[in-house]
């Protein structure tokens, strides 16, 4: 799965960067700047989930997808981009969404749709914690009396 996420991911970058080019100047160095920071950022995060895979670092690979599926959504209405160039870069991102959400057939378990907090108490402990202390209070009507 490392390998075909960092190979979409590297293929959508080569593409990325003259697309960016070709963006009016004004918005080059703001809309196309945050672009490319993002399909770094990206490549980066999937560099090191190779390191160490977990859930919340798949999840934050999620979302840097979604930021830059939006940002070229936005070029695309914009006319900063084509419509063939946003169905391009659509496509490998919808890919890379896929191959992180279910694990490409590969080893490791599909994340799960879960919110980010859940898959902190999941990873910590923390609601266990939470209800090993909640039993140790002495009931509330035990201080009234």
């Amino acid at each position: 799965m490392y390998t075909k996420l960092f190979q979409k991911n590297y293929d959508l970058l080569r593409w990325l960067y003259p697309a960016v080019n070709h963006m009016p100047k004004s918005q080059r160095f703001v809309l196309g700047n945050r672009m490319e920071t993002l399909g770094l950022g990206i490549l980066e995060a999937t560099i090191g989930l190779t390191e160490r895979d977990s859930r919340i670092v798949r999840h934050r690979i999620l979302v840097r997808i979604q930021q830059l599926q939006t940002l070229v959504r936005l070029s695309k209405d914009l006319s900063f981009l084509s419509f063939k160039q946003y169905e391009h870069a659509s496509s490998i991102l919808e890919e890379m969404r896929h191959l992180l959400q279910t694990g490409g057939g590969a080893w490791i378990k599909p994340l799960n749709r879960s919110a980010p907090s859940e898959i902190w108490n999941q990873r910590t402990g923390r609601q266990e914690k939470e209800n090993a202390l909640i039993q140790k209070l002495p009931p509330l009507n035990s201080t009234l009396s």
